[in-house]
Parts: C-alpha cells; structure tokens; sequence
C-alpha cells in the first residue's frame, strides 16, 4: 500500500511554534532519514530519544536475531546539531540538548530500584491479590 510521507520539518512546522520538550523517533531503520528531514534551527526538542537497534538475522530461521546498534548512521547529525547523546538503555539513545545542564544530568542515569518503580507484572499481580 502506497502512503503519503512527510519530511520531520513537515510535521513540526504544524506545531505552531510551542515549543516541544520531547521526541521520539521510532521509524523501523529509517532513523538518519527522518533525522535529516528534520530543520533543527527552527524545532529544538528539549530531548529527542531515537531507538537505536535493529535486527541481524544470521540466516539461519530458526536462531533468533541479534541486536546491533544503529546509530553510527546517524548520531553525528544529531551531535553536529548541538544534541549530546546521555544514555542507552538497550534499545534506544536518549539525546539532551548539549546546554540544557539539567536535562543532561537527569537522562543520564536509567530507571533504577532508587525510583520506587515497580514492574506492571509485579502491580497487577499485587492488585489482583488485593481484589
């Protein structure tokens, strides 16, 4: 099926000039094509977090896929943009605006037992034993 695709400048020029604290990329390997569709002087993002894996088949169907990095395609149009890359969680990069002192610092650190998180499987298991 044939679909219309707009340039990321497109999508942000509807934004109306307010400003966007996060962005998040998710395009299926075409990360340094929607990256560099973007105008980046005019739409800053406070954060813009890019999923950063894709799969490597071996060739053999029944061996599961091995994960490799994506971003040497693309994290230098990021960084020559003035984004600083805080983190990889496994899956995805996480990118402050090199500035932005209080942003860097917070996304430089994953989800961790200090943030009294507590897993979905975990809450639902709880609230079904209270129930």
């Amino acid at each position: 099926m044939r679909v219309r695709t707009v340039t990321l400048a497109e999508v942000c020029s509807h934004c109306s000039g307010a400003p966007v604290d996060f962005l998040k990329i998710d395009v299926e390997g075409f990360e340094k094509q929607v990256i560099r569709s973007g105008d980046w002087e005019m739409f800053r993002p406070r954060v813009v977090v890019v999923e950063a894996t894709a799969p490597q088949l071996s060739g053999d169907e029944m061996a599961p896929p091995i994960w490799i990095q994506s971003q040497p395609e693309w994290d230098g149009i990021l960084t020559a943009e003035g984004y600083r890359c805080t983190l990889f969680d496994g899956l995805n990069r996480f990118y402050a605006q090199a500035d932005d002192q209080q942003a860097v610092e917070y996304l430089s650190v994953p989800a961790n037992v200090t943030d009294r998180y507590e897993r979905f499987a975990t809450a639902t298991h709880i609230a079904n034993l209270e129930a």
